[in-house]
């Protein structure tokens, strides 16, 4: 596999985990309501990580960035809106969440990062 494609498959892998970690804490954690929101904040990370991994010139990244943050901040307050109606469904939502992530970011790579 050449460096290019390396690079590129990296937001992706990072992805793939974070929504799997995001999902099992969220999970684990579904009896404390709080608790429960580490999934998301995990998940969040994960995208505002993996729009900084995308292989394209400092200006693109930043402005990737700024939206992976509010993208994180809307994930983050859908799942306390969640939480606070049944925390029983936040694990149930956390993969629905997480490939909406995975949409955020590769639009994000395809763009160039222009929001």
């Amino acid at each position: 596999m050449t460096e290019s494609r390396r690079l590129g498959t990296r937001p992706s892998l990072l992805l793939a985990v974070g929504v799997i970690a995001s999902t099992i804490v969220a999970w684990l954690l579904s009896q404390s309501s709080w608790l429960a929101l580490t999934g998301p904040v995990i998940m969040g990370a994960t995208l505002i990580g993996a729009s900084a991994l995308i292989p394209q010139p400092d200006v693109v990244r930043r402005k990737a960035i700024r939206t992976a943050i509010i993208l994180g901040a809307a994930l983050l307050l859908a799942s306390a809106i969640v939480v606070m109606q049944d925390p029983a469904w936040l694990p149930r939502l956390m993969p629905i969440l997480g490939g909406g992530t995975a949409a955020a970011v590769a639009t994000i790579a395809l763009r160039g990062g222009s929001s």
